[in-house]
């Protein structure tokens, strides 16, 4: 019995774009079930859009043909490396940046709640 494609969809959110690239490649099902064009328009909404949120809206007002490649192009061309010039580049440092900021922000909320779980006291962001 196969997976749904609505929690197959959800499971692939959580992995990182090369694991999720790596499952669908080493899955028949799974690349059937995400060759939909919805599903890339979730990819970047999800991967892409947090830090490149120009791109958020392009997306939901446009209707691409080919959101896997828009995807897979961008997410390749916005990789923080050593060496990033030209118009990419602020893209690049402001990807690099925010995945920083939330890992920084996991461990905050992970010393927040020991510190809250401590004292007893509640804390409202």
């Amino acid at each position: 019995m196969a997976v749904p494609p609505e929690p197959l969809h959800n499971i692939l959110s959580y992995l990182s774009v090369h694991d999720a690239l790596s499952f669908i490649q080493a899955s028949q099902y799974v690349c059937t079930i995400t060759r939909e064009p919805q599903y890339w328009a979730e990819m970047i909404q999800h991967h892409l859009a947090p830090w490149f949120w120009e791109l958020g809206d392009l997306v939901a007002e446009q209707n691409f043909v080919d959101y896997k490649g828009l995807f897979l192009w961008l997410d390749a061309a916005t990789q923080p490396r050593k060496g990033v010039a030209g118009p990419w580049m602020g893209l690049a440092n402001r990807r690099r940046i925010w995945g920083v900021c939330g890992q920084l922000a996991d461990a905050y909320r992970v010393a927040l709640e020991q510190e809250v779980a401590e004292r007893g006291t509640v804390v409202i962001l």
